[in-house]
């Protein structure tokens, strides 16, 4: 799978996701480190990118837009830590995994997962 972190995402996480055999790239080292969050949903939909945030404004956006795609993980957890991102995402990968492939806002928090189908 193609993810692209929004620059609030720590960089590790793009390296553990290209690790696990995912293509992974961050906002801020792409060269657009002040797109907006529409850009950034524009450059993931053109993409194929699901979209890795820590931001909830996506959400939001999504349904605004009434867009099917991309695909857009919020992780709604208090503190900024690449660890704690990779094991949630990994733990609970064959729950999302299918989501995201069809259209999802997936929403993690530490002791649940959200997954709302796009278009909301």
């Amino acid at each position: 799978m193609k993810f692209l972190l929004d620059v609030n995402m720590p960089p590790q996480l793009a390296a553990s996701l290209t690790r696990a055999g995912h293509t992974a790239r961050h906002a801020s080292v792409e060269g657009f480190p002040k797109a907006s969050d529409i850009e950034l949903l524009e450059i993931a939909k053109v993409e194929n990118e699901v979209v890795l945030t820590h931001d909830l404004d996506f959400g939001q956006l999504l349904a605004f837009t009434g867009y099917g795609f991309p695909s857009v993980v919020i992780f709604r957890i208090h503190q900024i830590n690449a660890e704690l991102f990779e094991n949630l995402l990994f733990l609970n990968w064959n729950l999302i995994e299918p989501s995201l492939i069809d259209g999802a806002v997936v929403i993690i928090e530490e002791t649940k997962i959200r997954i709302k189908k796009l278009p909301i």
